[in-house]
């Protein structure tokens, strides 16, 4: 895979993103590679979201593209 200098440089932003998330509070990261969205990862990745959120939790949710 290829990428463009601006297609880097939003990937450098989401990572350095979900490493200040990571340090503010407690994250899962969830695998999104392709062998992982075929399993449910994606699917697994909402659910997750979705329950942290009816109950409040402070709990950062991410995916890891890998």
């Amino acid at each position: 895979m290829k990428l463009t200098r601006e297609e880097f440089a939003a990937m450098r932003r989401g990572a350095e993103h979900d490493l200040q998330m990571s340090a503010q509070m407690p994250s899962v990261l969830i695998c999104a590679g392709t062998g992982c969205i075929a399993g449910g990862a994606m699917k697994i990745y909402e659910n997750l979201r979705a329950e942290c959120e009816s109950r409040n939790l402070p709990v950062y949710i991410g995916l890891k593209h890998d």
